[in-house]
């Protein structure tokens, strides 16, 4: 796996709880590959932030090298799919905003990009159509559709490949619907998505 890219504002409701606006093209920051957190290992928070926001997402790995230039052409490139959590230090996001300033901080921490196992993507599936769960403490908290997003996978890789040539193994988290909670030591959290043949699922804890 090479680069991790986000898609950040990508559901309507999202944004309005934000208090943000949304974006007239796909709005898109990386995580380092040192955020990459397995199914099962320990969410931490950094010390030097305070809220820790765990964000569910479909996340999509790509299978092979090139720029496409049309969304036909991009959605050969999606090879596997699977759930993830995109994991945010709030405050620091919001501070480095009013300055004006670059989000990694708040955005890319060690261990701040769970993604669950990963399971192939056939060429003719309709990848809006996929849909998304999260829960907190057994809680439904999050439903994420993509059908929803702003802009679709096939749109965001067409984005990336003005910038990037695309590499097998690069991943896109895809955006995260209203709803996504401050996290606590002890929480339990699941993200699971049915549509995806037998079921995507995977859960972490955040860490005592």
């Amino acid at each position: 796996m090479n680069r991790i890219f986000c898609v950040g504002l990508n559901y309507p409701l999202h944004i309005t709880e934000l208090s943000s606006t949304q974006t007239s093209e796909p709005m898109i920051f990386l995580k380092p590959m040192s955020g990459l957190l397995e199914q099962g290992e320990p969410i931490v928070k950094p010390p030097y932030g305070e809220r820790l926001v765990a964000e569910a997402e479909l996340v999509v790995q790509l299978g092979k090298q090139g720029r496409p230039t049309d969304v036909i052409a991009a959605r050969s490139y999606v090879a596997k799919l699977a759930v993830g959590l995109d994991l945010t230090l709030r405050d620091v996001q919001q501070k480095c905003k009013q300055n004006g300033w670059p989000w990694e901080m708040g955005k890319a921490f060690d261990g701040c990009a769970a993604i669950s196992p990963w399971v192939e993507c056939p060429l003719e599936m309709d990848l809006r159509e996929i849909t998304f769960e999260a829960y907190y403490n057994d809680v439904l908290q999050q439903q994420g559709r993509l059908l929803d997003c702003l802009f679709s996978v096939e749109t965001a890789l067409v984005h990336l490949a003005q910038a990037w040539t695309l590499q097998p193994g690069d991943i896109l988290f895809t955006g995260t619907p209203s709803g996504c909670p401050d996290v606590f030591p002890g929480d339990k959290i699941a993200v699971k998505s049915s549509y995806l043949g037998d079921g995507v699922s995977a859960e972490w804890w955040v860490q005592l």
